[in-house]
Order: structure tokens, then sequence, then C-alpha cells
């Protein structure tokens, strides 16, 4: 297997990987109260309406964990996010 080979099925790996740790991420977010997992947990303090200002850092990490997610169930994390503001 040359090197380049190698590389690739290297990085297809680490692919895989990625897209399990993404999957589990998102299958604990939609069991039971969403608000309960971790990112739910940061989706309920960044939408607290007793805050003074915006957490800019913890509205990046949310924004990291939809960008990390396919197009469809990043739009139910906003629909959650918005159903909490209301």
């Amino acid at each position: 297997m040359s090197s380049m080979q190698g590389q690739a099925a290297n990085a297809m790996e680490q692919a895989k990987e990625a897209a399990i740790n993404v999957g589990e991420k998102v299958t604990d977010f939609f069991q039971g109260n969403p608000f309960t997992s971790p990112v739910g947990a940061k989706i309920e303090q960044a939408t607290d309406p007793t805050l003074a200002s915006e957490n800019w850092g913890l509205n990046m990490e949310i924004c990291d964990f939809v960008n990390m997610t396919p197009e469809g169930l990043a739009r139910i994390i906003i629909v959650h996010m918005t159903k909490q503001q209301t």
C-alpha cells in the first residue's frame, strides 16, 4: 500500500469515528428530555431569560455542535432552541 493510500485509509477511518461520535451525541440529545443532554443543557443555559447579556463562548459551542450534525438534525436543534426562547 502506498503512503498516499495509507493516508487516505487513515482519513476514512477517522471520518467514520467522527460520524459515529456525532451520531451518539445526536441520539443522546433526542432521547427523553432533550434539554437534559450536554448540548441541551448548553442550549437551556444560552436561552435563559435571566441572562444579562449573551454568552458568546457558550453560543459558539452550540454552533460547533450544530455544524457537526447532518443538515436536517441541525434544523431540529434550532427548532428546539426557538421553542425554548418562547
